[in-house]
């Protein structure tokens, strides 16, 4: 009995064991797989966690980690909380802040979807969260667990190490033992391998097999495709390369030590090991090449000049391509090439150019005896020797009258061009056309265009144009608004801005260099009349004034004089004499000036100065005076005068009644004012 109690028990024990084993297995999530990136020491990283889950979650359930030693989570006792939009699970962020303890390295996150039995659970942890990677390289484990299920299951082991650079290759010129070679070291620096310009370095660990030259030629090294770009220092067979310009973080970097820089291949075959990092990213990163005492061809390529003397990789200058064949075995060696066509090779026969544009040059070298032929090379080229240029649809000195402008172009590059409008980058579309539009202030307006290839050839072009929206100012001092005209020429007088134009009634007129104008014009007819006056400015902006006139032409002309006044009035206009008439004491005649007396009544006079001998025209009639004659001669008839002509302070005076008698006018004397009035009935 007590043996039969004894074997029931054991197997009671066995049955409660196998069902916590069962519970345990059914009672789990899966094994969790991790993801970090980057998967730096001492970085904020972004994690990827995914799992299987067995028991299903609902929106109210959470999901718990537990971070690995090391791993900072960084949150406080005053506030503990993670913004979930550092969250997601399943592309959904959640509801509610996260709840993060420095101390335990946890966090505790309430799942915002639902997920069924056998579903899987993908939480990404953004680095937003500001969780950072342990500060020592190595394998670690985080632990997850949720509500339903609450053990914790470490993770599949993930890596954390040191920044380092990526991707290193070697290839060389030549792999035959103890020859000069060219040897070309890529790779890509990590995230956080940024190099400064003038602080950073790049390090090459050459085998202590391939000798380096004693003098190192920083001109003969081209750091991506540039010469120039490095300052060199070594160190036994390490050489430091001290970069010239900004290389960013995950970018790739290619080190091309030429053939002319002399690294000479190990003496010996076999297997040889090249190390590369750099003052970033301290971790050397190894990779190998062989070196073979077999024989073979290979091409040197002689370039003239022998780096890009442009920006970018750019040739300027159009390179001379020299190819030599060299063969470490007997025999003849004959060089091959094409450019641009890799099916189709011709025999070099001597120095040949690469044309502009971007070409690849193709060529090997074979040892015709030996029938050994080594493996086709290529060389890209990239040659602009013409500057860009640039056309606008504005020149300089241009005046517009709108302040608003499409500008448009075009601009003629053999490769690509970034094109500066006053600093600010101008899209040029793929046919080198471009436009934009422009608002430009009052006055004058410089563009500045700088345009600049890829290959650094430089053209500047400056257009300075002058906005004018503004009409010009224009004023009529002469005549007035609805003055009477009695003449039928009238002067029209005013003013507007310097350098605009006039026209009145579509005449163009003078202006001066003040912006003064003076015109005769003539009123075709009687009654009301209006004068146009319009000015135009540079810009093509005008104003304009209408003056309207009253055109009634005068019957007779009044003259009016007082004796020894050299005020007189004609027509109701006043007019100054050079001397006044006067009353000749001798012969008690009134004496008036006959120049100014003509000349009012309209009529043309001429002085003859040795005869002494005034000539008067008026409507066709011609009359004649002589100084000191009593004789006239009026329209061919002679007719005396009661008082010769004299001369009054350079004024030739006549009697009034030789003025009434030859002009056929009617004089009046106020004897009271000594008033002369002079009447002259027009034709």
């Amino acid at each position: 009995m007590r043996k039969f109690l004894s074997a029931f028990l054991i197997v009671l024990l066995i049955i409660l064991e196998i069902n916590f084993i069962f519970f345990q297995k059914t009672c789990a999530i899966s094994i969790p797989e991790v993801e970090v990136n980057p998967p730096i020491i001492g970085e904020v990283a972004e994690y990827k966690i995914t799992f299987t889950v067995n028991q299903s979650i609902g929106t109210t359930d959470y999901i718990y980690l537990v971070f690995p030693p090391g791993t900072l989570i960084p949150c406080s006792t005053c506030n503990p909380t993670i913004a979930a939009s550092n969250f997601t699970v399943n592309g959904v962020v959640p509801n509610q802040d996260a709840i993060g303890n420095t101390a335990q390295r946890s966090v505790q996150l309430r799942s915002p979807v639902t997920v069924a039995s056998g579903g899987t659970v993908v939480l990404i942890i953004r680095k937003g969260a500001r969780i950072q990677n342990p500060p020592t390289p190595g394998d670690y484990q985080l632990q997850v667990a949720t509500s339903m299920e609450p053990s914790y299951i470490p993770s599949k082991p993930y890596h954390i190490d040191y920044s380092k650079i990526s991707s290193l290759t070697v290839q060389l010129e030549s792999s035959v033992i103890g020859v000069q070679s060219e040897y070309v070291v890529s790779f890509s620096t990590g995230a956080l391998g940024s190099l400064e310009s003038g602080t950073d370095s790049i390090f090459v660990k050459f085998p202590k097999e391939v000798t380096i030259p004693t003098t190192l030629s920083a001109n003969k090294v081209l750091l991506n495709g540039e010469p120039g770009k490095v300052k060199l220092r070594n160190s036994g067979n390490t050489i430091e390369l001290v970069v010239l310009e900004r290389i960013k973080e995950n970018s790739p970097v290619t080190i091309k030590f030429t053939h002319d820089f002399g690294l000479i291949n190990p003496k010996t075959p076999g297997q040889y090991q090249l190390s590369a990092w750099t003052s970033k990213e301290q971790t050397p990163v190894n990779s190998s090449f062989t070196i073979t005492d077999l024989p073979e061809v290979h091409t040197m390529l002689v370039l003239t000049p022998p780096y890009p003397d442009g920006l970018n990789g750019w040739y300027i200058t159009q390179p001379m391509v020299v190819l030599v064949g060299v063969s470490n075995a007997p025999g003849m060696v004959q060089v091959y090439y094409s450019i641009g066509d890799p099916n189709n090779f011709i025999p070099y026969s001597g120095p040949f150019s690469i044309p502009e544009g971007t070409h690849t040059l193709y060529y090997y070298s074979s040892n015709v005896s030996l029938n050994l032929k080594e493996n086709v090379k290529k060389e890209t080229f990239k040659i602009s020797t013409t500057p860009p240029s640039i056309d606008v649809n504005l020149k300089d000195g241009d005046v517009l009258r709108s302040p608003f402008f499409v500008l448009s172009g075009h601009i003629n590059s053999t490769n690509p061009a970034t094109l500066l409008l006053n600093g600010k980058n101008i899209q040029v579309n793929a046919d080198g056309t471009f436009s934009k539009e422009l608002t430009f202030e009052q006055g004058n307006n410089t563009l500045q265009f700088n345009l600049k290839d890829e290959s650094g050839h430089e053209v500047n072009l400056t257009v300075t144009v002058f906005v004018d929206s503004v009409p010009p100012k224009i004023t009529v001092s002469s005549p007035t608004n609805w003055q009477k005209i009695t003449t039928e020429e009238v002067d029209v007088k005013g003013q507007t801005e310097v350098g605009a134009s006039v026209k009145i009634n579509d005449t163009p007129v003078t202006v001066n260099a003040d912006g003064s104008f003076n015109f005769t014009f003539k009123i075709p007819s009687k009654g009301m009349y209006v004068i146009k006056v319009v000015a135009t400015d540079q810009a093509g902006n005008e104003s304009v004034v209408s003056v309207p006139v009253e055109y009634s032409p005068m019957r007779a002309i009044q003259v009016i004089l007082n004796i020894g006044s050299t005020v007189a009035y004609v027509n109701g206009e006043m007019k100054t004499l050079d001397a006044p008439p006067f009353i000749d004491p001798k012969t008690n005649r009134t004496l008036v000036p006959v120049r100014f007396i003509s000349e009012a009544f309209g009529a043309d006079v001429q002085w003859d100065g040795s005869l002494k001998v005034v000539t008067i025209t008026l409507n066709g009639k011609v009359i004649r005076l002589q100084v000191g004659n009593t004789q006239a001669i009026v329209g061919g008839t002679f007719v005396s005068l009661d008082q010769p002509p004299v001369i009054v302070n350079k004024r030739t005076f006549v009697p009034i009644r030789f003025i009434a008698e030859a002009f056929g006018a009617d004089v009046q004397w106020d004897e009271t004012t000594k008033t002369v009035t002079i009447v002259y009935k027009l034709p």
